[in-house]
C-alpha cells in the first residue's frame, strides 16, 4: 500500500490495482474502490469484438504454468514524496500499457494519464478503445444514505436508497422509448429496481430528443454533510469523456458513478492524443447539497479555465449589455410544415406557412413600444430562402413572400428608430438535400464513408455539415451579408453548439476535440462580426464567447426529458435538479420558453420564469394585442425590477411541496409559490400563485407580486397559416398538447393541424 497525506486528506493506492482509497480527515469519511482502480476497454481485431481488462496486477515469480498472459497486468508504484505518486500500468499480454500520475492538493486529488506514457505497441493486435477510472469509486450499497450528482438532464439525483416513485418512472420512462436497447433486454418483464444497472453516456454527447444532455462534465457523491466531486479540465480528455451510473453492483448491490476515457468510440477510430485529467474535490461542511457542487465547478471555470462573468462580458460588450436589460422576441415569420404531419413534399417543396411579414412586423413593434417595452432583443426567424429551417445552407435571396430584402431592410430600419436591436437565427449544422448551396463535400461523413444522414425537416432530407469547412463557408456568404445589411444585435445560431460529433470524412476528418475547435472557430467569427453569439443550447468548453442560451434545462423542462429517458428506465434517475443553472447563472443569459405561445397558463410560465432567472421570452406568429399587458409586465418585473439578479451567480435551488426558494451570491432569495393556496416562505405567508423578492443589499426594496387574473384569463394563440380550407375559409390553429408531439415539450402548434 502507498500512502499520500496531508493536513485534509489520506489517499491510499493498492500496489498490485491501483485501487484509491481517500480519508477525509476533517469528517473521518471513507471513501474506496471497491475493485481494481482501471478497467480497460479493447477491441481485438483478430477476433473482431470488444474486451475488458482490469488493472489486477500479479506477482510474475508467483504466477503458475499455463496461465493466461492476456489477463496478466503488471504494476509499478513508486512514491515520489507526500502529495506525489507515479505507476506504470502494463498489460503484459497485450503489449499495452500508460502511466498514472497522483497528486495531492488541499482537499483535491488529481490523476493524469499523460498521452507520452502510453506504450501503444500492441494496438497492432489490439486497439485501445477507453480506460474506466476507478468504478464505483466512494459507492454505497442499496439502502445507505445519501445520493450521486449527475449531469444528465442538466443535474439528476440518484439516492442509494430505494425510492416509491422509483417503479412508476421506470416503468413510464420503457413506456416512453420503447426501441431503446435496455428495454429490448427485458423481455417483456416489468421494471425491477433491484436489477443490477449500468449506463454510459458521453459529455457533450448526443441523445435524441435532448433526453441526456451534459453540458459539463461534473458528478459525485453526497453522504450528509461529506462527499466529492470529480470533474475533467478543459483540455484533458472532457470531449472524450463520459459519465457511467451504475446500481445493484455486486454483492454489496452498489450504486455509484465514475468516468471513462474514450480514446476512440469505435474501432479503427482516430485515436484522440490528448492528456488526459481527472480532478476530486472533497467536501466536509453543513448542508452540502447539489449546488455545493455546481457553485464548485463554476468556480472552477471562471478561476482556472478564464470563463468570463456575464458582468464581465456586458462590459466588454455593448450587443451583450443591451440584452441583459432587455426582453427577448423572436418573431416567427414563415415556416414550412415537417412532412410528418401534412407535408405532402418530405423534398422540401411543401408548404410555406406565412404568419407574420416584414411589415407587419414592424406594425407590432411599435406597439410594443408604445405599450412600453423600451428595450426588446429582436431574433428574426423565417427570413430566410424559404422559412425556418427551409433552405440551409441557402440563406439568400430572402424569403419574397415575407418581404424579400426590401422589406428585410425596412424591418431592420424599424428596430433600430425604435432602439430596439436587430438579430437573426442562423442555422451551420443543418444542410438540407435540396438547398441550392447544398455541398456533399461540406456534409460530414459516417464510419462507413456515407454522408451523415439526420432526418427529413421543413427543407427536405436533412444532412448534417462539418463545422470545419460548412462553418467558413457559411460565414464567407451569409454572415458578411448580414453584416453589411446592418444588424445591431448579435448573432444566433441554432441547435449544433450543444453536441460535438466525429467527421470521418477523409478531407476533413474530426475528432470531437476537433468539432470543438471548428466550434469555436465559428463563434469566434460570429462575435467579432456582431459583438455578441447566442445559441439555442451551449456546453461549458464555449461559455467564454456566448452571452444567451435559448433553452436551459431546468425544472420543470428537465424532469420532462427524464420521464422518457433511459436513465430513468434503468433506475439510475430519481429526481432532476437544476444543476445547470447554477453552474450557468452569472456567467450566460438563459431561457425556458415562450411565455405567451403554446401556454394555457400564462402566469404559471412566469412564475417558472421568476423561479430560474431566466429571461422572458416571446415567440409572435402574427400580431398579439391581446398580450400587451402580460409582455409590460415581463419587462417592467422581470428584466428593470430584478434585472440586477441576471449578474449573480445562483448558489442554491430548492423546491419543498409548492414553494421554490433561490438564493442569488448577493444575498437576495427570491421565494416563489407554484400553488393555489397560501404558504410559509420568507417569514411570511405567501399567497398561492405569488413571488417574493428579498434582495440581499438592504438599499433595494422587497418585490412582491400576487397573480393578476386579468392577465391569464385570454384565448391560446392563434396562428394563421396562410392557407385555405376547401369551403375557402382561413386556415387557423391553435396551441394543443394532443396527438404526437413535435418537439420535448409535448406541445402542438397551429401549423400542425392546419
Amino acid at each position: 500500500m502507498t500512502t499520500l497525506s496531508n493536513d485534509q486528506l489520506t489517499v491510499e493506492l493498492d500496489d498490485l490495482s491501483l485501487a484509491l482509497k481517500v480519508t477525509d480527515k476533517r469528517s473521518g469519511a471513507v471513501w474506496a474502490t471497491p475493485g481494481a482502480g482501471f478497467d480497460l476497454q479493447t477491441y481485438d481485431n483478430g477476433n473482431q469484438h470488444y474486451r475488458w481488462y482490469s488493472s489486477r496486477g500479479v506477482d510474475l515469480s508467483k504466477t503458475q504454468y499455463g496461465a493466461n498472459p492476456a489477463s496478466d497486468c503488471r504494476i509499478e508504484l513508486r512514491k515520489e514524496s507526500e502529495v506525489r505518486a507515479a505507476a506504470r500500468v502494463e498489460f503484459t499480454g497485450l503489449n499495452l500499457g500508460f502511466d498514472v500520475i497522483f497528486t495531492l492538493q488541499g482537499h483535491e486529488l488529481s490523476v493524469t494519464i499523460p498521452e507520452s506514457g502510453w506504450n501503444l505497441a500492441g494496438e497492432k493486435g489490439t486497439e485501445v478503445i477507453s480506460l474506466d477510472c476507478f468504478p464505483l469509486f466512494g459507492g454505497r450499497p442499496r439502502g445507505a444514505e445519501g445520493h450521486l450528482v449527475l449531469p444528465h438532464f442538466g443535474g439528476a439525483i440518484r439516492s442509494f436508497a430505494d425510492r416509491a416513485d422509483r417503479a412508476e418512472r421506470m416503468a413510464s420512462a420503457v413506456a416512453g422509448d420503447g426501441g431503446a436497447a435496455h428495454v429490448q433486454e427485458m423481455g417483456g418483464l416489468a421494471p425491477d429496481p433491484e436489477s443490477s444497472q449500468i449506463y454510459s453516456a458521453m459529455c457533450y454527447g448526443y441523445q435524441g430528443a435532448w433526453r441526456d444532455l451534459i453540458g459539463y462534465p461534473l458528478w459525485g457523491t453526497i453522504v450528509g454533510d461529506t462527499g466529492w466531486a470529480a470533474h475533467v479540465p478543459f483540455k484533458h480528455g472532457d470531449c472524450d469523456v463520459a459519465v457511467v451510473t451504475a446500481a445493484n453492483r455486486g454483492k454489496e448491490k452498489l450504486c455509484g458513478a465514475w468516468g471513462r476515457f474514450h480514446y476512440r468510440e469505435h474501432s479503427h477510430d482516430q485515436r484522440v492524443e490528448e492528456d488526459r485529467k481527472m480532478v476530486f474535490t472533497f467536501f466536509h461542511q453543513k448542508g452540502l447539497n447539489y449546488a455545493t457542487f455546481g457553485s464548485h465547478y463554476r468556480g472552477l471555470l471562471i478561476e482556472r479555465e478564464g470563463i468570463p462573468t456575464l458582468r464581465q462580458k456586458a462590459a466588454a460588450s455593448e450587443s451583450t449589455a443591451y440584452l441583459t436589460g432587455a426582453s427577448w422576441m423572436r418573431p416567427m415569420l414563415a415556416l414550412k410544415r415537417y412532412y410528418y404531419i401534412n407535408n405532402p413534399n418530405p423534398d422540401g417543396k411543401g408548404i410555406l406557412d406565412v404568419y407574420i411579414d416584414c411589415d407587419k412586423l414592424c406594425e407590432e413593434l411599435r406597439r410594443w413600444k408604445k405599450a412600453g417595452i423600451e428595450k426588446l432583443q429582436v431574433q428574426i426567424v423565417g427570413a430566410n430562402s424559404e422559412g425556418h429551417d427551409g433552405n440551409y445552407p441557402t440563406y439568400f435571396p430572402l424569403e419574397p413572400k415575407v418581404g424579400g430584402e426590401e422589406g428585410f431592410k425596412r424591418l431592420l430600419a424599424t428596430i433600430k428608430e425604435l432602439d430596439y436591436r436587430s438579430s437573426v437565427h442562423v442555422n451551420i449544422r443543418t444542410y438540407n438535400r435540396p438547398a441550392p448551396d447544398f455541398l456533399a463535400e461540406h456534409v460530414m461523413r459516417d464510419r462507413d464513408g456515407a454522408m451523415f444522414y439526420e432526418s427529413s425537416g421543413p427543407g427536405g432530407d436533412d444532412y448534417a455539415a462539418c463545422p470545419t469547412v460548412a462553418g467558413p463557408a457559411f460565414v464567407s456568404k451569409t454572415l458578411t451579408r448580414l453584416k453589411e445589411l446592418g444588424l445591431t444585435g448579435g448573432l444566433y445560431t441554432d441547435f449544433m453548439i450543444g453536441i460535438l460529433f466525429r467527421c470521418y470524412h477523409p478531407k476533413h476528418p474530426l475528432t470531437r476535440r476537433g468539432y470543438l475547435d471548428a466550434i469555436r472557430k465559428y463563434l469566434g467569427t460570429a462575435k467579432e462580426m456582431f459583438g455578441s453569439a447566442r445559441a439555442e443550447s451551449v456546453i461549458a468548453p464555449v461559455l467564454d464567447q456566448v452571452d444567451m442560451m435559448a433553452r436551459a434545462h431546468a425544472t420543470p423542462t428537465a424532469e420532462h426529458l427524464a420521464r422518457g429517458s433511459e436513465m430513468c428506465a434503468r433506475g439510475l434517475a430519481d429526481e432532476t435538479v437544476p444543476l445547470q443553472l447554477i453552474v450557468f447563472h452569472g456567467i450566460i443569459l438563459h431561457g425556458i420558453d415562450n411565455t405567451a405561445l403554446g401556454e394555457k397558463d400564462y402566469w404559471d410560465a412566469i412564475l417558472k420564469l421568476v423561479a430560474t432567472g431566466s429571461k422572458p421570452c416571446e415567440e409572435p406568429r402574427g400580431p398579439q394585442p391581446q398580450w400587451d399587458d402580460l409582455h409590460v409586465f415581463e419587462y417592467r418585473t422581470l428584466v428593470e425590477k430584478m434585472g440586477w439578479l441576471q449578474f449573480e451567480f445562483m448558489e442554491d435551488y430548492q423546491q419543498t411541496g409548492e414553494v421554490t426558494t433561490t438564493r442569488y451570491s448577493d444575498g437576495t432569495l427570491v421565494y416563489v409559490n407554484h400553488g393555489r393556496a397560501a404558504a410559509k416562505a420568507g417569514g411570511r405567508s405567501l399567497p398561492g400563485r405569488s413571488f417574493l423578492a428579498k434582495p440581499g443589499d438592504s438599499a433595494k426594496a422587497e418585490i412582491f407580486i400576487e397573480e393578476d387574473p386579468a392577465l391569464c384569463d385570454r384565448p391560446p394563440a392563434i396562428c394563421p397559416d396562410g392557407s385555405k380550407w376547401p369551403d375557402g375559409r382561413p386556415r387557423e390553429g391553435v396551441v394543443m398538447t394532443a396527438g404526437k408531439a413535435t418537439s420535448e415539450f409535448g406541445k402542438m402548434i397551429g401549423k400542425d393541424f392546419a
